[in-house]
């Protein structure tokens, strides 16, 4: 699994938020890496993690992504430890390979943070699994459990709802099946309070500095936004749950059929084994649900979902799959085994369309036209990957231009920290005001419409699918709306 992740990052060009997180990681000393932070709108450890890649490796494609293939191989052994301890060896696998099967894998080869996240989200797990045992070691699980807090708060904003709304679940039944509450394991997410105090006034700085969540701004008690985010959250669900569905539709299938004849869900075992603990179960089932309860905290400060923002559901439902087999179909190796091999045929169509979906980034070639002329794109999420991939004579021609009349048309991308992230940007007013003549590539239709009514020519010149236009202004400028400057 590792291979194919390295394998795929080798190959595979940065995309629009793993170039922004390479740039601010390869800012020159750490007080300019503190002040780019903002930009990556996450907790500084990812970001840090790479910047000791960049430093032994360079800033090569592979780099990058080391802490998440890494990260997301400790997940898969975290999951595989959690459910041998209840299931045995077959049924940990089947856990594992839904893990590895699943939505999640793609951020293994991806240098961002949320392949980290599952890492501590099964670590906690783990550990807290251990720790409600009362085991004579018990202060190793709870260090463990105490550094997965951390690790997960310094790693994204959402990072103690998703290992501890889980885990929350599994107290509240402990709590209500022991009545004992245990003091102690409540204590280790003290470590939460002093990380707060540095993650807090980051995500606030990350909420002013991006201009997004200021731009778009929408009336949140619409219709049009209410279905908008059941649309998000619908797609997010469909993304992490249509593997795990499919393959469960087996032990459901079985637990239909006993219960049509009569008979009990659960069959009564030949051989000894140990019940699984019901605490268990319900915190498998609160991971299970941490996409609607994610998008519920996300939803009166952003526009956007995501089902990577709730990676630790591909836990949830990995330690709910390996449990329902193992108590379905006890001692059913052969079950196991085929929704294993289903699971490998899914992880192998996985790997096959991410490397058909691989692109060389390629700066645009104008045919007839003066060369040294400025470039422009309105297209951030083809800015990055030009701006990264050029030359330094292509990076010196290369423009960023921002309209703020129009933030819906980039689909709520932030505007660049002007100044601290070294490449040209600036406004759409600014930058027609001082430049007569040149090149726009991957132009949005509105814009084109735009630039003409303010007179400006635009001749279309190379490949058609890069929308490239040679553009010169015909007439002297007309007075162009200013809108609010929403950049810092």
């Amino acid at each position: 699994m590792s291979s194919f992740s390295l394998f795929l990052s080798y190959y595979r060009p940065y995309g629009f938020d793993e170039i922004l997180a390479m740039m601010i990681a390869s800012q020159p000393n750490l007080h300019s890496f503190a002040s780019a932070m903002p930009a990556d709108a996450s907790p500084p450890l990812m970001d840090l993690l790479i910047r000791g890649m960049i430093h032994l490796f360079g800033p090569t494609n592979v780099a990058g992504r080391i802490p998440s293939i890494f990260a997301f191989a400790a997940a898969c052994l975290f999951i595989y430890l959690f459910l041998r301890r209840r299931c045995g060896v077959s049924a940990a696998y089947l856990g594992m390979s839904l893990l590895a099967s699943e939505a999640g894998w793609r951020y293994s080869y991806e240098a961002r943070p949320y392949a980290l996240l599952l890492a501590f989200t099964t670590l906690a797990l783990l550990c807290w699994q251990r720790a409600a045992e009362r085991e004579s070691q018990r202060g190793w699980a709870l260090f463990g459990l105490t550094v997965a807090i951390a690790g997960a708060m310094l790693t994204q904003h959402l990072g103690i709802v998703q290992l501890g709304f889980p885990i929350l679940c599994g107290e509240i039944w402990r709590l209500h099946r022991t009545r004992h509450l245990d003091l102690t394991l409540y204590a280790t997410f003290l470590i939460a309070l002093p990380i707060l105090t540095l993650t807090v006034p980051m995500m606030r700085r990350s909420q002013q500095g991006l201009s997004y969540l200021h731009a778009m701004g929408v009336n949140r008690l619409s219709l049009p936004f209410a279905l908008h985010w059941v649309s998000m959250i619908a797609t997010s669900m469909n993304q992490i749950l249509g593997p795990s569905l499919l393959l469960l539709t087996v032990p459901l299938y079985v637990a239909a059929r006993r219960k049509l004849r009569g008979m009990p869900v659960l069959p009564k075992l030949n051989f000894p084994a140990a019940p699984i603990p019901e605490h268990e179960i319900a915190a498998g089932i609160g991971a299970a649900l941490l996409i609607p309860l994610t998008a519920i905290i996300l939803m009166p400060i952003n526009n956007r979902y995501d089902c990577r923002y709730a990676i630790g559901t591909i836990a949830g439902l990995a330690i709910l799959g390996a449990f329902s087999v193992s108590r379905l179909m006890p001692g059913r190796k052969d079950v196991s085994g085929l929704m294993i091999l289903l699971c490998g045929l899914i992880f192998a169509n996985n790997v096959r369309r991410a490397y058909a979906m691989i692109r060389p980034v390629v700066f645009p070639v104008f045919a007839g036209v003066n060369s040294q002329l400025p470039v422009v794109t309105v297209e951030p999420f083809r800015f990055y990957p030009l701006w990264w991939y050029g030359t330094a004579a292509q990076r010196d021609q290369l423009y960023f231009v921002y309209d703020p009349e129009a933030p819906a048309e980039i689909k709520g991308v932030p505007i660049f920290e002007r100044g601290r992230l070294p490449m040209h940007t600036e406004t759409y007013d600014e930058f027609l005001t001082t430049t007569p003549h040149f090149i726009s590539v991957f132009t949005l239709p509105s814009v084109v419409q735009r630039m003409v009514k303010t007179g400006f020519q635009l001749t279309p010149i190379g490949p058609s699918n890069d929308q490239t236009y040679g553009v010169r202004r015909l007439q002297p400028k007309r007075p162009l709306s200013r809108a609010p400057e929403t950049a810092p």
